[in-house]
């Protein structure tokens, strides 16, 4: 029971905070539907377009082929592009994956609340994906205090000669 609630109260702090770092959400509270991806008109176009191109398929399969599913798509693929290796370095250094990626193994292996951490992440990364334009910096926000979790967690299990190469390389490749 404390655990689902803490999952909630993780997914929502997250989602709203990445909402509101993102300027979605506007400082009187209202929302900016332009920066998202529901109000692209031209998704909406290619939907109309292809349920009446697609003369190939009858008319109850065009709608069921192309629809709003489409969206989707659109989401994983803004996650896609902003979890890129430049976007990475930009906000948390390449060479921090080593101790993160370590510390969440760290937290499956002792069978602690890990599921908690990467709900945290996905819950970010739905935020990323529903925006039209997303900065890199503002839409970290909400997921670094995660990020520094899994590094302090991590941190005292690896090897700290790579981790400085690693950490230097990812300095230079900033510049």
């Amino acid at each position: 029971m404390r655990s689902a609630f803490l999952l909630i109260i993780l997914m929502v702090v997250v989602f709203v905070g990445g909402m509101i770092t993102t300027r979605v959400v506007k400082q009187d509270y209202s929302i900016d539907k332009v920066k998202l991806i529901f109000d692209t008109p031209s998704i909406k176009d290619n939907i109309d377009r292809h349920q009446k191109d697609a003369r190939y398929f009858p008319y109850r399969a065009r709608k069921l082929l192309f629809n709003n599913s489409v969206y989707v798509f659109q989401i994983l693929r803004n996650i896609a592009n902003f979890w890129n290796l430049e976007n990475i370095n930009k906000t948390i250094l390449l060479g921090n994956l080593y101790p993160i990626i370590v510390g969440f193994g760290v937290l499956i292996r002792k069978k602690e609340k890990w599921w908690l951490w990467l709900t945290g992440l996905v819950s970010g990364s739905f935020v990323i994906g529903i925006n039209k334009m997303v900065d890199a910096r503002s839409a970290m926000w909400m997921m670094l205090p995660i990020f520094g979790y899994l590094l302090y967690v991590g941190i005292n299990q690896i090897n700290k000669r790579i981790y400085g190469i690693l950490l230097i390389i990812s300095l230079v490749l900033l510049a």
